[in-house]
């Protein structure tokens, strides 16, 4: 199985009702979403089950946040999603690449798929 045949790209959030003009953070981003938790569900297409809001680990005395972290049943594997409300930068990859690799040595239950990474971007490029 691929990831990509279960994740849907591009995603639509109009039922947000955030502006794309209007300035916003990502912890604005963030509540919108979870206040929109079945719409968010379903965009994000079938398997998805929501596990966590801003998931923190401790790495040499440094607190990490996740922002959210979802449980795939289909793929059985972790999702970790990183919101930017900007478009993707390279800093963006390194980051999750961290997230992912913490989560593969430390989180990760027997029988569980490697974890998979969405850089969720406001501007798409």
């Amino acid at each position: 199985m691929d990831a990509a045949d279960f994740i849907r790209e591009p995603y639509v959030f109009e039922f947000l009702g955030l502006k794309m003009e209007d300035a916003f953070q990502e912890a604005d981003l963030e509540s919108a979403l979870l206040d929109h938790l079945q719409a968010f569900l379903l965009e994000l297409g079938n398997g998805f089950c929501f596990e966590a809001r801003q998931k923190s680990f401790l790495i040499d005395n440094r607190r990490y946040k996740i922002d959210l972290l979802f449980y795939h049943r289909i793929l059985k594997c972790h999702v970790v999603v990183d919101l930017k409300t900007r478009q993707f930068e390279h800093e963006d990859a390194g980051q999750m690449n961290f997230y992912l690799n913490y989560h593969r040595e430390n989180l990760m239950a027997e029988g569980d798929s490697p974890p998979v990474g969405i850089v969720l971007c406001t501007y798409k490029k």
